[in-house]
């Protein structure tokens, strides 16, 4: 669970706003994506909002970047709109407001289906609204069409306009003038070996301000830490302490940020910095060392205990014929993976990057405490093993910010799980040169993780190649696969490319 930090505020409401001009429009116009989504294979890239061109979220995207003026962006502050719909959730955990009230530069949407729909408010006539849209009917293309008021699930208004009449004819509202300043005060702003005090003065001039908060990061911008609030101020102060939620490391260096969402879009200070007193965490305690019966620190070897009881044809879907069968049966009875129901394991299944954190939490968990058992929060959902993956170093700020719930290809399984164990867990029993497998070069980002899967014996590849397929989504049987040669070290297989 993100740990917040308690927050004092000072002070002096910021609120102002500018209106859109009324335009007619014609709504049987050219399509304007722009061309650079549009005109190439549908999925084939990613926008600069972090969503896959031609999709109905990338267009909605656009639009509210390039017409309601809003700094939008497939994560903000903590929250991942996904697919379209999980977009209500998000807007309404990130303050937005969602009912069933049009309103022109809104939202309209679609929790139906296994993805949902998205589109934008271009006009609403009485019981009508006039929608634009991409891949309404999973062509990747653009529409627009005039629907009843009450098709769709409901609006969500994220920054609403007074009237739209084109790309070419309306600009968006003038940009907003934010200011930040550090604020020093004696009586309020210190350091301390395990607490501070952070204050800043936040002016803003040309827009609404709609939230104000705190980052804080290790030296190297690791994130560690927030505190937002929906109270917007001149001067604002986050004390960080143990009362608070959240304790500081003595004589550490941190970096840490403000932020003021305007209108929509997040404005940032400068990267501010500050070393706490005392004594550094290195000469205060070991780190985490396996404990007896897990890794028990004979090298390579690596048998973790058995916990759980298997039968064959406990899972329906799992026949004793199936490649899979002893790599299930395996990972089952070491408590690292379930089925999706007592009698279903659903082996094709794709596993999404929130699981893979899962499973690889759970083997870092029992080498290193002996439990598969994390502690989790009621309704934080997965945010309690991304914690710990990012914590314990399993994986970096990129996957802990990005959208978990997308599936997980065979290259990114391969990066989380190699950290999820240590070195010399996970030694060579295979002599493979860099470039041996014919799909991953040396030089790609991934290949690191690969090579080191492989030589361990984690890792063979789909045929006598050892062709990897990075690109494609892993399915759970095959993951079973990797999590028990991981966890037992007569698993692992040794072979000769």
């Amino acid at each position: 669970m993100t740990k917040r930090l308690l927050t004092i505020l000072l002070a002096l409401t910021l609120s102002l706003a500018v209106a859109l001009p009324a335009l007619a429009y014609d709504y049987s116009k050219d399509d304007d994506y722009p061309s650079k989504y549009r005109d190439v294979a549908k999925d084939s890239v990613t926008d600069e909002w972090r969503f896959y061109n031609r999709e109905c979220v990338s267009f909605v995207a656009w639009c509210l970047s390039s017409r309601n003026g809003v700094a939008f962006s497939n994560y903000e502050n903590g929250h991942w709109w996904g697919n379209a719909n999980s977009w209500d959730d998000t807007a309404r955990a990130l303050g937005y407001r969602v009912d069933n009230t049009p309103a022109i530069g809104a939202v309209a949407y679609w929790d139906n289906g296994y993805y949902g729909h998205v589109a934008w408010v271009a006009a609403v006539n009485g019981s009508n609204v006039t929608v634009e849209e991409y891949n309404y009917d999973y062509d990747g293309g653009y529409h627009w069409r005039t629907i009843p008021v009450s098709e769709p699930y409901g609006y969500i208004h994220i920054k609403d306009m007074t009237s739209w009449g084109g790309a070419s004819a309306t600009q968006p509202d003038p940009e907003p003038e934010v200011t930040f300043t550090l604020w020093q005060d004696e009586d309020y702003t210190f350091v301390a070996e395990t607490d501070a005090a952070l204050g800043q003065r936040i002016v803003v001039e040309g827009g609404r301000c709609n939230d104000i908060g705190l980052y804080l990061c290790d030296k190297d911008g690791g994130y560690l830490a927030e505190a937002s609030s929906a109270y917007t101020a001149a001067r604002v102060l986050f004390v960080i302490s143990e009362d608070c939620g959240y304790e500081l490391a003595p004589g550490t260096d941190y970096t840490y940020k403000f932020y003021a969402i305007v209108d929509g879009k997040t404005y940032w200070s400068e990267e501010g910095s500050f070393t706490t007193l005392g004594q550094a965490p290195s000469e205060l305690a070991d780190p985490p060392q396996p404990q007896p019966g897990m890794g028990e620190g004979q090298g390579a070897e690596v048998h973790f205990p058995v916990v759980n009881s298997y039968s064959k044809g406990q899972f329906k879907d799992v026949k004793a014929t199936d490649w899979f069968d002893f790599w299930v049966g395996s990972c089952y009875e070491l408590g690292l993976i379930k089925g999706v129901s007592n009698t279903a394991f659903d082996p094709k299944g794709e596993v999404t990057i929130a699981q893979a954190v899962t499973m690889a939490c759970r083997l870092h968990s029992i080498y290193y405490n002996g439990t598969n058992e994390i502690e989790t929060v009621a309704g934080t959902g997965y945010q309690t093993y991304l914690d710990y993956a990012y914590k314990n170093g399993i994986i970096n700020s990129a996957y802990y910010f990005c959208d978990v719930t997308e599936a997980a290809n065979r290259a990114q399984f391969a990066e989380i799980f190699a950290d999820a164990l240590p070195a010399d867990a996970l030694a060579a029993i295979n002599d493979l040169e860099d470039g041996a497998v014919p799909d991953v070069e040396a030089d790609a980002t991934f290949s690191k993780y690969v090579y080191l899967l492989y030589r361990a014996g984690v890792l063979k590849g789909s045929d006598d190649l050892g062709t990897f397929n990075p690109g494609s989504n892993i399915t759970r049987a095959e993951a079973a696969a990797i999590l028990a040669r991981m966890a037992e070290s007569d698993n692992r297989l040794e072979f000769e490319l």
